[in-house]
């Protein structure tokens, strides 16, 4: 019979079940991450195993479809996935974005600097977060991996890392600078005298979350005419599937040489590739094309989305 435990023991339980059996680190690591001792950890495993967290798979309060993230990890060589799952009437965006942010409550630590990109499924994500594998929440380090726009919804970066502020007291970095620059010329002059300040802060991070953008015409207006229509029609004639980070990318996952590459304000690839998690939240079929293509360029370890976005998405690729 499973040992019963309270929710909060649940909580850390399942966090040192994912640490262990999901991102594969060792006792001594999610000791060192936890600040306890090996002994400990070992003994939470056995407490895991007791309470039916642990069986053959790691079972958190996630709904998941574990043949589809195995399958994905698999086919991917991913670190990790999380397919989550909801009714027949759920919204998936929705369903997640919980999963992703019940992700992040289990994989935090203290000592972990989050660096978080723009859009509305990371602006969903963050208000299901709750830090509650974290000591003391104030700890957590979060920084702005791209630049913002004049919208103060919650797809602004701006408005994320405010939320973790107010929330938990968390330390925050903003980079007060729009994602794209109206010109080159512009980028360049802002670019003297920022640019350091964002790459010290950008290898600091230790996890990144970000999401995988479309190209839609409805990016001519999102960044109040930093996107023009004529770095539009360029993305369209040069095939753009998608953006990662905010830099457009081609079905093979390469940088496009476009305008709009060339004025952004963003973590480089080079230096996003050293962060030692790097976790892309994404759902709908539309998002398949960048996803495949996000996935060719080695920076993505984690991959969560939905069931309906994993089944479409491992057809696509074997058929």
């Amino acid at each position: 019979m499973a040992q019963k435990i309270n929710e909060s023991k649940r909580r850390q339980l399942e966090a040192v079940a994912t640490m262990k059996y999901k991102l594969g680190l060792s006792n001594a690591e999610i000791a060192k991450r936890l600040d306890v001792s090996a002994m400990s950890i070992s003994r939470f495993l056995d407490m895991a195993l007791d309470a039916g967290i642990v069986r053959i798979s790691v079972r958190t309060s996630i709904t998941e479809d574990d043949e589809l993230e195995n399958n994905l990890k698999n086919r991917f060589g991913l670190r990790d996935a999380v397919v989550a799952s909801g009714g027949f009437d759920s919204n998936p965006l929705s369903v997640t974005a919980s999963a992703a942010a019940e992700y992040l409550d289990m994989i935090l630590t203290d000592d972990d600097i989050l660096g978080i990109a723009a859009g509305n499924t990371i602006g969903m994500t963050i208000p299901h977060i709750r830090l509650s594998s974290m000591r003391d929440p104030s700890d957590l380090h979060v920084v702005q991996i791209m630049g913002g726009n004049y919208n103060a919804g919650k797809s602004n970066p701006s408005y994320m890392i405010n939320t973790f502020v107010n929330r938990f007291g968390a330390k925050g970095f903003l980079m007060q600078v729009p994602q794209y620059a109206r010109t080159v010329e512009q980028y360049e002059a802002a670019r003297a005298s920022l640019w350091d300040t964002f790459l010290a802060q950008w290898k600091s991070c230790t996890v990144l979350l970000f999401a995988l953008g479309t190209l839609s015409e409805e990016i001519i207006n999102e960044n109040d005419g930093m996107v023009s229509e004529s770095d539009y029609d360029e993305l369209v004639q040069k095939r753009a599937v998608g953006r990662l980070f905010g830099y457009w990318i081609d079905s093979d996952g390469k940088l496009l040489d476009c305008s709009s590459n060339r004025k952004i304000f963003a973590i480089p690839f080079e230096i996003a590739k050293d962060v030692p998690l790097k976790i892309a939240v994404s759902s709908g079929e539309d998002r398949i094309p960048v996803i495949q293509a996000a996935l060719k360029t080695g920076l993505l370890d984690v991959l969560i989305t939905d069931s309906r976005t994993a089944k479409k998405l491992l057809l696509s690729v074997d058929s």
